[in-house]
Parts: C-alpha cells; structure tokens; sequence
C-alpha cells in the first residue's frame, strides 16, 4: 500500500483512518477475516 509522500499529514491522517477502519471491520466480522498491516 503505497501512497504519495507530498502532504505527510494527510498520509498519516489516512493511515490512522485505515487502521480504525480495519479496527472497526475486526469487531463487525468477530474476527473472522485477518489483516495484515505493512
């Protein structure tokens, strides 16, 4: 998951909205599915 590196707030803000994303999905799915954070 690759992503342009010109406005590093905007990466990070994204990541942390990912990771809670994910974070979210996990507790819906009962941690049926697995994720894999690079």
């Amino acid at each position: 998951m690759k992503q342009r590196k010109s406005e590093n707030a905007d990466d990070t803000k994204q990541i942390a909205d990912d990771t809670k994303q994910i974070e979210d999905d996990t507790k819906q799915n009962c941690g049926m599915k697995t994720y894999v954070i690079p």
